[in-house]
């Protein structure tokens, strides 16, 4: 590796409170996109990349899975791990920096909105797709992938009878979002291997639907909302990987009262 791209991979001290993984992944993705690492190119291997950013490897591992997600790299089996032929478009740059954070406060407000316009405009053949949805995640011991499936049929199928493309692109944005974090599908296996966790989200999709079915708008919305934030504090708590215990509570608590300082503004 030349001098040059050794010393941009100097890593300074985070701004946000992201996990340690993404900011080498970060770094590493604004090389590529300054042509230090070009496209096609072999990526440097695990272990010069640890000795150079004196992380460690399992954090190396999980930068170059968010870097893949990301469209930065391609994994070739039997080859390696080489820069993508073709980068993602610029404009991405702030969704790929999104943090848990702001991840839960997104999904708080615009699924709530998108839900609450599915009232109004949602058909009956859609409300029966999603009640068959529903029962079918009620199955006792349904395997996590597949709930997580039905999950995402769930709240896309709210998105799709807004019948506004906009919408619908909201929503798939903010569930691939999450699948750039390596740690997400560990943290919603932990959650949900509990059942009194898996009742809770079944009872709050139940209350979701009934509210869609009465078409009540305000409802629905708020309905989303208590969903999206029960979840959501798990994840963001679970999420602040490598921010020590103060500041973790300090970031979570933050994000809360704007969310309920914003529900107040709201009933105003």
């Amino acid at each position: 590796m030349s001098k040059d791209i050794k010393q941009k991979l100097a890593i300074s001290p985070a701004a946000a409170p992201l996990p340690r993984y993404r900011v080498v992944a970060d770094q590493i993705a604004e090389l590529i996109r300054q042509g230090a690492l070009e496209p096609g190119q072999k990526m440097p291997p695990d272990v010069e990349l640890v000795e150079l950013l004196q992380v460690s490897r399992p954090t190396i591992r999980e930068a170059m899975i968010s870097l893949e997600m990301m469209g930065y790299v391609e994994t070739r089996f039997g080859y390696g791990a080489f820069v993508a032929q073709r980068l993602p478009a610029k404009g991405l740059g702030l969704i790929d920096n999104c943090s848990f954070s702001e991840l839960v406060e997104a999904r708080y407000w615009f699924e709530a909105d998108i839900a609450a316009v599915a009232a109004l405009t949602i058909s009956k053949d859609k409300l029966a797709e999603l009640r068959d949805i529903l029962e079918r995640m009620k199955e006792p011991d349904l395997p996590v992938q597949e709930l997580d499936t039905y999950d995402f049929d769930f709240h896309m199928g709210i998105a799709q009878s807004t019948q506004n493309n906009m919408f619908i692109s909201i929503m798939d944005q903010l569930w691939s979002v999450r699948e750039r974090f390596p740690n997400w599908a560990r943290i919603r296996r932990q959650i949900l291997g509990a059942k009194e966790n898996i009742v809770a989200v079944q009872k709050e999709h139940e209350v979701i639907l009934e509210a869609l079915e009465a078409r009540n708008p305000a409802a629905a919305h708020r309905a989303m909302q208590i969903h999206c934030k029960s979840f959501g504090v798990p994840f963001l708590e679970e999420g602040l990987e490598g921010v020590n215990a103060s500041d973790k509570d300090d970031i979570v608590l933050t994000i809360m009262n704007r969310l309920h300082s914003l529900e107040d503004l709201k009933k105003e």
